[in-house]
């Protein structure tokens, strides 16, 4: 199990999105710009997200992505989000450090 500790800063975004195409997306490359920028864009139902703007500015909010769980004054928020993305993240890929796993597999195919 992998562990490190940052602080961080939590953004409570209320965006709203109707169902006419180049919103949702629009909404999906938002989505996917952070993931590859390494922020975690974490998507929870309108009530939890209700009940996290609430809490005081010095609360501790654990982001547990192993499991894919945030966690805050006792209450625990899941999330989903895709196996590629949470090992990136958990290991710290850009796209570059991604492509450099296959560095030897690269190197066969051009030698």
């Amino acid at each position: 199990m992998s562990f490190f500790k940052r602080t961080c800063c939590l953004g409570i975004a209320r965006l709203w999105f109707s169902c006419h195409c180049s919103r949702r997306i629009f909404r999906n490359i938002l989505y996917e710009l952070a993931l590859t920028n390494g922020h975690l864009p974490i998507t929870l139902r309108k009530e939890d997200r209700d009940e996290l703007s609430k809490l005081p500015g010095d609360a501790v909010i654990t982001v547990d992505l192993e499991n894919n769980k945030l966690s805050a004054m006792g209450k625990d928020y899941f999330f989903n989000l895709e196996e590629s993305w949470k090992e990136r993240l958990l290991k710290g890929l850009d796209s570059i450090g991604l492509t450099l796993q296959y560095e030897d597999k690269i190197k066969r195919i051009h030698s």
